[in-house]
C-alpha cells in the first residue's frame, strides 16, 4: 500500500452525516488554505465516523480528534474532527480501531460528542484531506450538499 497506483481512481465516500463544505469555507486557516492538502469539509448531524473507503489505518492522534488512512491505490485521507479539539486531550472522543488495522468501506471508527465539543466553545466542522494530493492528476468533489455516510463525496484520480 505504499506506492501511487497508476490508472485506478479512488471514490471517497462520506465517514459522515452532515452538510458537505468546501474546504475554503472552514474556519481554520491551516485546512481553508490547504496547507495540509486539498479535501472537502462536512459540519456532522452526529457524532460518529465511518471508513470512508477500504485501506489501512496509517495514524491515530493520542486524543482521537484524527486518523489517517491509506487507500489501496496510495492516496491518504487525514480525517480531523473539529477546529482546535487537540486542545481537549481526547476529552469526548473514543477510537474503535488502532494504528495498523485493514479497514473496510463503512466501518465504524470513533466516535465524538458534538455537545460537549460545542460546551468548550468548539467548532465540529471535520476536514476531510489528501495530504499527498500532488502525486495524482486531480481530485474531484462534490457541491455543498446534505451528505449521509456512504454517499459519494470526492474522487481522486490517479
Amino acid at each position: 500500500m505504499g506506492e501511487i497506483i497508476k490508472g485506478i481512481d479512488l471514490k471517497v465516500y462520506s465517514p459522515l452525516k452532515g452538510k458537505l463544505i468546501m474546504l475554503s469555507d472552514v474556519d481554520d486557516e491551516v485546512f481553508a488554505t490547504k496547507a495540509l492538502g486539498d479535501g472537502v469539509a462536512i459540519i456532522p448531524e452526529i457524532g460518529e465516523v465511518y471508513a470512508p473507503f477500504s485501506g489501512k489505518v496509517e495514524s491515530i492522534f493520542t486524543t482521537g480528534h484524527a486518523i489517517s488512512i491509506k487507500s489501496e491505490t496510495g492516496a491518504d485521507l487525514l480525517i480531523h474532527i473539529g477546529v482546535n479539539t487537540v486542545e481537549l486531550d481526547g476529552q469526548g472522543f473514543e477510537c474503535f480501531v488502532t494504528e495498523g488495522d485493514l479497514i473496510e468501506k463503512g466501518q465504524f471508527l470513533i466516535r465524538f460528542d458534538i455537545e460537549y465539543i460545542k460546551s468548550k466553545g468548539l467548532d465540529t466542522v471535520t476536514s476531510l484531506v489528501v495530504p499527498n494530493h500532488t502525486k495524482f492528476k486531480e481530485i474531484e468533489y462534490e457541491k455543498s450538499q446534505n451528505v449521509e455516510v456512504g454517499q459519494l463525496i470526492m474522487k481522486i484520480e490517479s
